[in-house]
């Protein structure tokens, strides 16, 4: 039986760089369902207007 290895392209930042990190709404238009609580969040970013992003690593999602 082969097993199949998944893999996953990410987007590039403005700057070039690999972003590896993702909100909820983001992995879900991904296919992948994140696997974790909010305080679980590998980054909060809180934005000008008091919003806090959590973003999620590849790891805490699962496939949809």
């Amino acid at each position: 039986m082969e097993t199949q290895e998944t893999q996953f392209d990410f987007e590039f930042n403005s700057f070039g760089n690999k972003r590896k990190l993702f909100t909820r709404s983001q992995w879900r238009e991904k296919g992948r369902m994140v696997d974790a609580r909010d305080v679980d969040a590998v980054k909060i970013i809180t934005t000008n207007a008091g919003h806090q992003l959590r973003l999620f690593s590849f790891e805490q999602t699962v496939e949809r």
